[in-house]
């Protein structure tokens, strides 16, 4: 992707001026003042530079480049002012964290150099957050592959909401959808603290003791703690802590449209419409019924889920033997040991822990079979 960078003045002959300058040599967009900056870096995710001039009406250089900030926190800003002031050069810095303070006049070649290096930075910064963040999502999707090992009926609950938030996220433009998806992925991480047979008969829709029913609710609180200590996952943590909260505890907040309730909102509406599917009742019956709980989800996002649900029509249907159990197919019938230890649920995607899981217990105890699965024909999985 070639990165950008993007100039902001009120005066079109200074951006005309600059555009010629280093058109060659650069990516250069222009915007014509400071509403129509924040409007490029909305729509644009290829700059990676800002240069904004100080000295612009509504809103001057400094506030522009906070609200730079605010929407794209990973793009390098520079100040360009005629002004050789300290006291701007400080607010700068401390508000808008810039990442170079310029006064004019200032030749090419010193202009040249800063975004030279204002690139450099940029791309510096890029290779580290992607390196965090392959880092990050491969030691979480350890943690969601050990749950489901220690839980497969949890796991597999958190594979279905996770692809009905995909679709509500889709549906609704958010950004940040990744966050969302990884809130679903973990959501039910606290189940790995319960006893094995309370997750059992929950799974089983058997019915808990008043205690069993207190230790399961707890379980999106025990999730946050177990999550909240990993860096950069403080606000997914607290999702997945709302998981189980009404619409209305938000309706007259204004946190109501803030990320981690937002987060919290999704997961609620996908868990209990998954929960409705897994009863039976077909998705366009679950939402009517969630439309008119007031109160309880947020309406938008029950309009969001549409059907929600996998295109049977585009998965086969097979009965197989474990050794032709592959990587991708789902388990469409509970999967159980030949002494009736229970493996792996419906609806649940096979990974190769899954894989490997059936392997090891067929092996030593055996797996009752045929195995029951769906095989995709198509790649579509959501509508």
């Amino acid at each position: 992707m070639e990165a950008k960078i993007l100039i902001v003045d009120d005066d079109p002959e200074l951006l005309r001026s600059f555009a010629r300058q280093f058109y060659k040599t650069y990516d250069i967009v222009i915007a014509n003042g400071p509403e129509e900056g924040l409007t490029q870096i909305k729509n644009d995710p290829q700059i990676a530079v800002v240069i904004s001039d100080f000295a612009m009406p509504i809103m001057d250089g400094v506030l522009f480049l906070t609200k730079v900030k605010q929407i794209e926190p990973q793009v390098i800003r520079i100040l360009l002012t005629g002004y050789a002031d300290l006291t701007i050069a400080i607010n700068a810095v401390n508000a808008g964290h810039i990442f170079r303070f310029l006064t004019k006049p200032i030749s090419k070649e010193a202009m040249q150099f800063t975004l030279a290096e204002a690139l450099r930075q940029y791309h510096l910064e890029e290779a580290e957050r992607q390196l965090l963040e392959k880092t990050l999502n491969g030691s979480l999707s350890l943690l969601a592959e050990i749950l489901s090992l220690v839980n497969p009926a949890a796991f597999s609950k958190a594979t279905r909401i996770k692809k009905h938030i995909r679709h509500m996220v889709a549906k609704l433009n958010l950004t940040n959808g990744w966050q969302y998806e990884l809130a679903a992925a973990l959501s039910q991480i606290g189940f790995v603290t319960l006893p094995s047979d309370i997750g059992d008969k929950y799974a089983q829709g058997e019915d808990l003791s008043s205690k069993e029913t207190e230790m399961l609710l707890r379980h999106p609180q025990v999730a946050q703690r177990l999550l909240e200590k990993i860096p950069r996952l403080e606000a997914i943590s607290q999702m997945i802590a709302l998981q189980n909260e009404p619409f209305s505890i938000f309706m007259q907040k204004e946190t109501a449209e803030n990320e981690v309730t937002i987060g919290g909102q999704l997961l609620k509406t996908a868990l209990d419409f998954d929960e409705f599917i897994q009863k039976g009742t077909k998705a366009e019956d679950a939402q009517t019924i969630m439309i008119k709980k007031a109160g309880v989800y947020n309406p938008r996002f029950v309009a969001a889920l549409g059907d929600g649900i996998l295109v049977w029509a585009n998965w086969e249907k097979r009965l197989i033997l474990v050794k032709q159990l592959q990587i991708g197919m789902i388990i469409n019938k509970d999967v159980y040991s030949q002494n009736d230890i229970f493996l792996v649920s419906k609806g649940q995607e096979v990974t190769l822990s899954v894989l490997e899981r059936v392997n090891n217990f067929h092996e030593s105890a055996g797996v009752k079979q045929p195995l029951e699965v769906l095989v995709s024909i198509e790649k579509t999985e959501i509508i």
